[in-house]
């Protein structure tokens, strides 16, 4: 994947401040629309100040067309997820049976009775979805609504298969932490749900996204929230990249096989806070610092920590 000499080693990418601004201020935002009572403080896991909501005008004024359009799609996905259940309440009929010799299913996020019966007449038991810190079917089918995922029949097994697309970005600071690799410790959704993860910023390519595109789009959504507008940079070093297939089951979705089709660069970036809140479940005392972004399941607070680069490589 390296680019020959004629391509420059490393790209700034031109990820404006204002869209980082807006994330900012829209995940601050919904976490202080959402967060029940006693979240923002001491039991949110520290950065207060973070997680205030922020009232200023100029602020969402300055939105930038993209990240306005993730916003609203996110609204239309929870939109749906709530017209189902009002259906499904009113004892609406369900939707007509689906052909299990379909090769892959393309509903939306308004089919999840479609997907289920999908699913079930190929072999894949979704009850264990949604359970013990898995993902729901709602949260497959608006991965596959969003490009996120598709959903395929594998034609060597006839089995469901999850085909996704992983930018895995390898977050430097080598001005202030050389040699570090930021790591998304631990997640936290306003369900409730929680769960440890102890690996680089991923992030889901959207249908034929170029990873270098995804590589501005991952940083904004995962870390806009808690950099710094006045100081952020970044720059992917595009002959770091290295592309690698696995095929293994999901964590996410227990009992679907899953293809990764993984992308791994590295990324510095400029802007992000000093670690000061203590990492939920380290033996070690580590401190880390958090981050919100709103996703279709209401505000996910992720917490991020800094390790050394070759124990990161070695994972990954």
């Amino acid at each position: 994947h390296n680019r020959g000499a004629s391509r420059p080693r490393g790209m700034w990418v031109a990820l404006s401040r204002r869209a980082i601004t807006f994330s900012t201020f829209s995940a601050r935002a919904a976490l202080g629309r959402r967060a029940p009572r006693g979240a923002r403080g001491a039991g949110a896991g520290g950065n207060h100040r973070q997680h205030q909501p922020t009232r200023s005008a100029h602020s969402h004024s300055s939105a930038s067309t993209r990240v306005s359009t993730r916003v609203d799609r996110d609204d239309r996905s929870r939109a749906r997820a709530r017209t189902m259940s009002a259906h499904a309440a009113a004892g609406d009929p369900p939707s007509p049976p689906d052909d299990p010799g379909e090769t892959r299913w393309t509903g939306t996020a308004d089919d999840i009775a479609s997907l289920s019966r999908w699913l079930t007449a190929n072999g894949v038991n979704s009850d264990a979805f949604g359970e013990d810190g898995a993902k729901s079917l709602v949260d497959l089918a608006v991965e596959i609504e969003r490009g996120e995922t598709t959903l395929v029949l594998d034609p060597q097994t006839s089995a469901p298969r999850r085909d996704v697309r992983v930018l895995r970005l390898l977050v430097t600071d080598e001005d202030r932490r050389p040699g570090m690799v930021l790591i998304e410790a631990t997640q936290e959704w306003e369900s409730g749900r929680s769960r440890s993860r102890r690996t680089p910023l991923s992030e889901k390519l959207l249908g034929n996204e170029d990873w270098r595109v995804a590589c501005a789009r991952a940083v904004n959504e995962e870390l806009g929230s808690a950099i710094d507008a006045s100081s952020f940079a970044m720059r992917v070093d595009e002959s770091s990249v290295r592309e690698k297939i696995t095929d293994r089951d999901s964590i996410s979705y227990p009992g679907l096989r899953s293809r990764y089709v993984m992308y791994t660069a590295t990324c510095d970036v400029k802007g992000l806070p000093e670690p000061t809140d203590p990492v939920r479940g380290s033996a070690s005392g580590e401190l880390g610092f958090t981050s919100v972004e709103d996703t279709p399941a209401g505000w996910l607070k992720a917490t991020w920590t800094w390790r050394s680069r070759e124990e990161v490589e070695g994972e990954t």
